[in-house]
This record gives C-alpha cells, sequence and structure tokens, in this order.
C-alpha cells in the first residue's frame, strides 16, 4: 500500500486528505498513522482548522498549551489556516463573573465536550450534520440572537488576561488566515494585538458574530466615550465579517461606510434584525447620532463614502413573516457597497415583488451561492421572474430554495413551457429545496392556513434535466406510509439526478384534511383528538406511523433511492408535523422523529464489497432516555391511546414507549 501511495503525485494525495477529512475524520487519522509519507501529506487536513469550546480561563489556558504541543511535536504550525472560538454552553446570556471564575468545583462541573479540537467541533445534531453534508460554514446556523455580552466597555479589559494564552498561540501561527470569534461579549484586545502584530506582512481574516460598540450610548444625544480598543477594531485591517442584530449596530455600519478609514477590508455582512430602513415595525425611527467624536484622520474626511465591493451579504431573521427583504432595503444595500461583486447572496428573509423588480436588474457575474425565500402565497408571474433572475447568473454553483410553490410555478413543472430556458446549466452542483411552514405567532394577512406544494415527479425530472451536475441535494419528501407510490418518489430522485453524492431528506407526513371530523360516526378514527378542532384520530395516527423513522426504514430509502454514485445520506421526518397534530414536538420527536445518516462504505482487501452503515444523529441515546422531554411522557398521556392503537406490543427488554414502535417499511416490489 504504501509504494502505491508513494508513487501517487503529491496534489492526489492532498485532494485524497481533504476528502477524507470532509467524509469520515477518522479516516483521515488511520491514513496519517500508515506511513511517514502519508503523515507528512496529511498534515495540511488534519490540523488546517482547530475549534476551542471557551468555558473558564484555566480550561482555555490548558487546551492552548495542550494545542501548541501538539502542533510542535508534528512540527504543524505552518498547516493551521483557520481558528473557532466557540462558546455553546453560554449562548443563551454571559456572565463574566461565571467566566472569569476558576474555582476546581467549576473545572469539575464542566462537561467534557468543553475542549479545544482539531477540524470542527463534534456534533450529533441534524442542522450541523445537515450544514456540513450542503458544504455550509458551520456558523450559518447561528440564526438566532447572541447575547453580545456586558453592556459595558470595562468588560472586555476585565476578562482581556482569560484570553492571553490563546494570543501566544495566534502569535505563532504564520498561516492564519481566519479567526471566526462566536462568543458572547466584546473581541477581546490582546487577540486584536496578536492579529495586527502579524500585520502588514500578513492579514488574518477576523469573522465577528458578535459585532457591537459598545462605548456608543443607548441615548443618541449623549456624548461617546472614545474607547481605543473598540476604535482600534472599527478600523482594523482585519476585520472582514460582521453579523448585526439590532437597528442600533445596523446604524452603526451605515455611519463606518460614510466614513473612509473605517472597516477599510470589509467584504461580509450578515444581518438578523428587522426591516431597513425602518417602516412597518417602527414608522417613526429615532433621530441619528453624532459622529463628531471619530479623530480627525478619520472624521475629517467630511463623510466621504466608501466604495466597498461587498462579497457575501446575508439578510436573514425568517423569525417573523413580517420582516421582509423589501426595494427600499434594497436601495440602502446599495447605497453602502457595491453589490457587482457578490459571491454569495443569501436571502432568508421573504423578498418582496419590489425588491424582486431590482434583483433582476442587477448584475453579479461572481454569484456563486444564492438562497432565495419566496413570498407568502407567490403569484405565477413572482416565480416567473425569480426564475430568470436564478437562471440568469452564469456561475450559479449552490442554490437554496425556500417556499417555492411548485403548484403555481408553471415555468419549473412544465418543461415545455415557452416561457422556460431550457438550456442545462453545468455550473450548479448543491441544490436545496426547503419548504416552511408559517410561525403563527405572526399570521398572513389571509386567515386560510397557508400550504406550500412539494415539487412533484415531473418538476423533479426538469430540474435534473435543467441542472444535470447536481451531487449534493437536500428536499421535502412526501410519506405515504411506505406504500408505492413513496418507493416510486425515491426512485425519481435517484433518476433524476444520476450523478447524486449527497442527499438530505425530509420526510413529510399526509397532509391534514381540509374537512371537518364527522361528530355523528362513532369510529375511533373519525373522532377529534385532544386540544385539536380539525385533524381526527386517524390523521395522528397516521401522522405518528410516517413520522416513526428507524435505523432500517433509513436504509431501505437509500436502496430505493438507488443513485449509482451515493455516497451519503441524511434522513429526518418533518418536526413540525408534530405540533401540527397536538402531540408535544420535544417528547414525540426523541422518541419517534430521529435523524439518521447512511454512508456507503467499501470493506478493504481483494474483491472488497459495499455495505450500508447507518448512524443515529441525534442526542445520544442515553441522554435522551434520561432527558426530562422523554421522561415527561408517561402512559397516562392521552396520545398515547393513539401509540398503543398503532403499535400495541412490548418488546422485549423495553424501557418505555418509546422503544415499542417500529417504521412503516417500504413495501418490495416484485
Amino acid at each position: 500500500m504504501a509504494e502505491t501511495l508513494a508513487s501517487l503525485p503529491t496534489e492526489i494525495l492532498l485532494r485524497i486528505c481533504k476528502s477524507l477529512g470532509q467524509i469520515d475524520r477518522p479516516s483521515l487519522v488511520s491514513f496519517a498513522l500508515a506511513s511517514k509519507l502519508c503523515h507528512s501529506v496529511s498534515k495540511p487536513a488534519l490540523f488546517g482548522k482547530l475549534t476551542f469550546s471557551i468555558t473558564t480561563p484555566a480550561r482555555l489556558r490548558a487546551h492552548s498549551q495542550k494545542c501548541i504541543h501538539l502542533l510542535e511535536r508534528n512540527q504543524a504550525f505552518d498547516h493551521v489556516r483557520c481558528i473557532v472560538l466557540a462558546n455553546l454552553s453560554l449562548r443563551q446570556g454571559f456572565d463574566t463573573q461565571a467566566f472569569l471564575c476558576n474555582s476546581q468545583r467549576e473545572e469539575q462541573d464542566r462537561f467534557d465536550l468543553h475542549r479545544w479540537n482539531l477540524a470542527d467541533a463534534p456534533c450529533n445534531v441534524w442542522p450541523v450534520n445537515h450544514q456540513r453534508l450542503l458544504s455550509i460554514p458551520d456558523h450559518s446556523d447561528s440564526n438566532l440572537p447572541i447575547r453580545a455580552g456586558q453592556p459595558s466597555v470595562k468588560a472586555a479589559y476585565d476578562m482581556d488576561a482569560a484570553w492571553a494564552p490563546l494570543a501566544d498561540l495566534i502569535r505563532l501561527l504564520p498561516g492564519l488566515a481566519d479567526l471566526i470569534y462566536e462568543c458572547p461579549g466584546q473581541f477581546p484586545p490582546c487577540l486584536l494585538k496578536a492579529l495586527h502584530d502579524k500585520a502588514p506582512n500578513h492579514i488574518t481574516r477576523l469573522h465577528l458574530h458578535t459585532f457591537s460598540l459598545w462605548m456608543l450610548p443607548l441615548d443618541p444625544a449623549a456624548a461617546v466615550i472614545v474607547d481605543p480598543h473598540e476604535l482600534a477594531l472599527i478600523t482594523s485591517p482585519c476585520l472582514h465579517s460582521i453579523w448585526l442584530r439590532s437597528n442600533d449596530e445596523a446604524e452603526a455600519l451605515e455611519k463606518m461606510m460614510e466614513n473612509g478609514g473605517l472597516v477599510p477590508n470589509l467584504r461580509e455582512v450578515r444581518m438578523f434584525l428587522p426591516p431597513i430602513p425602518n417602516t412597518s415595525l417602527h414608522p417613526t425611527p429615532p433621530p441619528p447620532r453624532s459622529w463628531d467624536w471619530l479623530p480627525a484622520e478619520i472624521g475629517a474626511r467630511n463623510g466621504q463614502r466608501q466604495v466597498v465591493p461587498l462579497q457575501h451579504l446575508e439578510r436573514g431573521a425568517s423569525w417573523s413573516l413580517y420582516n421582509r427583504f423589501s426595494g427600499d432595503e434594497f436601495q440602502w444595500w446599495t447605497r453602502l457597497f457595491d453589490l457587482g461583486a457578490l459571491q454569495t447572496l443569501d436571502l432568508a428573509a421573504m423578498v418582496d415583488e419590489s425588491a424582486l423588480d431590482m434583483l433582476l436588474s442587477l448584475r453579479c457575474p461572481a454569484l456563486t451561492t444564492l438562497a432565495f425565500r419566496c413570498t407568502e402565497r407567490p403569484s405565477p408571474s413572482y416565480l416567473d421572474k425569480a426564475w430568470r433572475f436564478i437562471r440568469g447568473l452564469p456561475r450559479l454553483e449552490s442554490l437554496h430554495l425556500i417556499n417555492w410553490d411548485w403548484s403555481a410555478a408553471t415555468t419549473l413543472a412544465d418543461p415545455d413551457s415557452a416561457r422556460s430556458s431550457n438550456t442545462p446549466n453545468t455550473t450548479l452542483r448543491t441544490l436545496w429545496l426547503q419548504n416552511t411552514t408559517p410561525d403563527k405567532r405572526f399570521p398572513t394577512a389571509t386567515s386560510e392556513p397557508q400550504q406550500f406544494s412539494l415539487p412533484s415527479p415531473s418538476a423533479l425530472t426538469s430540474l435534473g434535466a435543467l441542472f444535470p451536475s447536481i451531487d449534493t441535494l437536500s428536499i421535502c419528501v412526501r410519506r405515504s406510509s411506505g406504500d408505492s407510490a413513496e418507493v416510486a418518489r425515491y426512485r425519481v430522485l435517484g433518476a433524476a439526478f444520476p450523478l447524486l453524492k449527497r442527499l438530505a431528506l425530509v420526510l413529510v407526513p399526509p397532509a391534514e384534511p381540509q374537512t371537518p371530523p364527522d361528530p355523528e360516526s362513532t369510529a375511533f378514527e373519525d373522532q377529534t383528538p385532544p386540544l385539536r378542532t380539525r385533524a381526527t384520530n386517524g390523521h395522528v395516527m397516521r401522522v405518528m406511523a410516517n413520522v416513526a423513522v428507524d435505523a432500517e426504514l433509513a436504509r431501505q430509502v437509500f436502496l430505493a433511492v438507488g443513485a449509482p454514485a451515493l455516497e451519503t445520506m441524511l434522513v429526518k421526518a418533518d418536526d413540525d408535523a408534530m405540533g401540527s397534530v397536538g402531540l408535544a414536538r420535544g417528547q414525540w420527536v426523541h422518541g419517534l422523529a430521529r435523524a439518521w445518516r447512511v454512508d456507503r462504505r467499501v470493506d478493504s482487501g481483494e474483491g472488497g464489497f459495499a455495505r450500508l452503515e447507518v448512524r443515529q444523529i441525534w442526542k445520544n441515546e442515553e441522554a435522551w432516555r434520561l432527558g426530562t422531554a422523554v421522561l415527561g411522557l408517561s402512559e397516562l398521556d392521552p396520545f398515547l391511546v393513539h401509540f398503543r392503537r398503532l403499535w400495541p406490543g412490548r418488546k422485549e427488554g423495553s424501557e418505555g414507549w418509546f422503544d415499542d414502535w417500529e417504521s412503516c417499511y417500504l413495501v418490495k416490489e416484485g
């Protein structure tokens, strides 16, 4: 084996290592241990990314020292390209004193998962696995507000000494390209100084997920006490991307772009906040804040506007149906940035038709990644405009369509439509078709429930003809208790996308019937379940049966798709289906709607054969068994009557209802 590997060019070996690191990291470690040559070639993939889960200063100091010793032993300082600083345990809020406390008791109470890791932090939940499958950076799932820490400039200096060991590590990494900071609290001064010490010979890109200027008082009329660290932050050549989660932060961005010398290398902006400018939610915007406090070398430019070519624009905040990307906001962005250089445009907020008309006039020759969320109940003309915009992007490689209404989309549904362009696009590799249900806290203008149809087999066939090079697909598929029609839907996927390598499936149970239950019927299936007025007991049981996903069903679905190149598949049931029929979502999701990963493995040795490896991607089994979400559901729960009608028997060794079921398996034809 070593002689065969030694004969391969270095470029091929590097590609092998990169693929192993993305698909199965333990295999990369095994590859590195095969020989000195393998270890040498695998270093860029092994040590290219470091992830630190920040908990206490003592742990950060210990982990930084261990990391330095490991890199020194392997002579791998030159290979580190990215550092991620995460604090998952403190996402709900940041307590400065808890961070500074390094008592022995706190050290013992911390879970083992809070540590530093080579490559990405290990994760067993669906969103992160799904995004890694689609090659989306791990931080892209942080669409919920993260508190930016104590509203005080002083807090950054109080904690600065605790970050010093990590600053020492950064100074030892000559090739560090990216530092991703997603911890609550202001970015530490010592880390910023460590980055500046490497400049101007080497610029490390800084990505701030908690951007905020605490020196700006809440009262716009109050005086600003200029903080040297925050001023250095907004003038830093390292600042490459920022995340905004309040209107004050958006106002700060606007002022920074109007003053030359601030954020000179800003290229990525992700915004999660109400619409800009303030319109429907805030009809009377606050008075503008004075920025006369800027130093003379910056402020003396008389508000000279910078022409910054933005490369990545993300407009999130899908939590509200009122939060839309409007034409007014589109003009706000074009006033601040040059959007012609965009490479990624992520519009998770619903795009109004006024903004869509302006997007049609936007020329983005470099755009490779697009996420587009349709407005509620899009008309055929709206969908035709959106499709013209999508098809007009010559270099598009990744497309994420949200709430596309297939029942109204004549352009895609009919491959012979005169309004569609049937010229195949060979650049698109990743396609994500996402159907979401509206947030009931923010009802639509109509009183009727909003329904989004799933793509038909003919629409999937048309998509496969238009995008023949797709190798990564994420899609919702309707379940129908494993009948022949359901099997046919899986087979269409494999036939429509013959180059498919990675697949993510969300299995959607049968739609809720629109007719009310029959009060005259005495049959259990026709009666109304607890807390429901429209669905029947029969529909509740159909939902239960179709969201129950076990390992055997996951294996059967993989085989039914039958794509010859398929390597990895993620599969889970639609979580929203639980709440739609009154089931306690957390309890029943843990028990029935489990998520799985299926990998095709080729056993080594002469005449190696393929086998399927099925793994659950959820919390580990002991955690969810002992969690209150499962134990809180007792045998007295009213919906367990429906459960026991479907699965009356108790399995040997069962510890409760969550062990006593199996999926509706696919029918075998022939």
